[in-house]
């Protein structure tokens, strides 16, 4: 089924950062370039994340409903129709709307519309039930990423950055990040009631995540099958009533991971970025790192003023320990003088020594100390 949606034909959108292809089978995004981002600095080959181009590298996204069993309901595998085959963000443009139809034939329409943003990678995604029948419409709309996620293999010796990086499925699931592995016999069968979350299948510098509305209970599922995964996120059915219409709106990012614009995207979204776990010191380091590249337009000059602002505050610190390391300095013939007095003794030899600690005021813990506790800064 999923060579059936890549295959069949698509909607051609371009923005200034984005440039898709959205199959009229089922809406998916079956193809997603990034503009200003390419595979190698200096070359033109730009950086893709959603494709088709071969099994090993699939890699779709589907934002559909789903129904009662039996139903007809445009889900991913549904026939959608478009009034245009290629939209275009213009150069004065801030908003591009792509709306794609699909009816049952029996009076109830959906409009699937997608509404990217100039310089954003983040899209809204709303599907819109206008039912025209006698009768009661049930419906529950689910996204789900599916991709092929093959191992990058490396040496030990290997400088790739995307050794270290994170590759595959994670989560916000309300309260906390979670990476999950495919090879996991819990986590290949997730199934959990998220509110507030997100789903994510990431990369070295790249995700693509979907964002259910807020204060909205969704369930997360995965499956997999080999290096295959699929995320979904989906809410409870809910009906739209005869003559009625209901809208459900969703969040898609697509793109770099830039904290800014995954931190205004959904809850937690920046979290994406893998920090580790010195996140929370990582985070605001970063944040001060790009306030002051943002007025100097220069990282290595960034890099210096955000070091320097860093040894300025933990000056104190450093002071504390160059005195007490000094201190310990001037007790050293002293301390030499006590162990060939008591080298035969280990008990006078350590009362001795902390008497002579007293006496002097110094801790020799104290010079350490203030250096570990910058060793997770620098």
């Amino acid at each position: 089924s999923s060579a059936s949606v890549a295959a069949g034909p698509a909607v051609h959108v371009h923005t200034d950062v984005l440039d898709l292809d959205i199959s009229l089978k089922g809406g998916t995004i079956t193809q997603a370039d990034l503009n200003e981002y390419t595979q190698v600095k200096g070359h033109r080959q730009l950086v893709r994340l959603e494709n088709h181009d071969s099994p090993e590298t699939l890699y779709l996204l589907q934002v559909a409903m789903t129904g009662p069993a039996g139903t007809d309901r445009p889900n991913q595998l549904a026939t959608f129709t478009s009034t245009q085959s290629d939209y275009r963000m213009l150069p004065r443009q801030n908003e591009l709307r792509v709306p794609l139809h699909w009816t049952d034939d029996h009076g109830v329409e959906v409009t699937k519309e997608f509404v990217f943003h100039r310089g954003g990678y983040a899209f809204g995604v709303t599907q819109t039930v206008e039912n025209h029948s006698p009768n009661a419409w049930a419906a529950a709309p689910y996204a789900q990423i599916l991709r092929n996620g093959l191992p990058i293999h490396t040496s030990l010796l290997s400088t790739n950055p995307q050794r270290f990086s994170t590759r595959g499925p994670a989560i916000w699931d309300g309260d906390k990040y979670r990476k999950l592995k495919i090879t996991n016999e819990d986590d290949r069968h997730l199934n959990i009631d998220v509110k507030n979350g997100w789903i994510a299948a990431l990369q070295h510098q790249f995700v693509t995540a979907v964002v259910p509305p807020p204060d909205t209970d969704y369930r997360f599922t995965m499956t997999s099958q080999g290096n295959e995964f699929r995320m979904a996120a989906s809410a409870s059915l809910s009906e739209v009533p005869a003559g009625g219409s209901k809208s459900y709106s969703l969040t898609v990012f697509l793109g770099p991971k830039l904290q800014s614009q995954l931190a205004a995207a959904g809850p937690n979204l920046q979290r994406a970025t893998d920090f580790g776990r010195l996140f929370f010191i990582a985070q605001p380091l970063f944040k001060a790192l790009s306030w002051v590249h943002s007025v100097t337009g220069n990282w290595g000059v960034a890099i210096l003023i955000v070091t320097m602002m860093l040894k300025l505050i933990f000056y104190p610190l450093s002071e504390t320990s160059g005195k007490s390391m000094a201190k310990m300095r001037a007790l050293q013939p002293r301390i030499k003088n006590i162990q060939e007095q008591y080298k035969g003794d280990k008990e006078k030899l350590g009362r001795a020594t902390m008497e002579l600690y007293q006496r002097e005021k110094v801790n020799p813990v104290s010079g350490c100390l203030p250096m570990v506790i910058q060793i997770p800064v620098f």
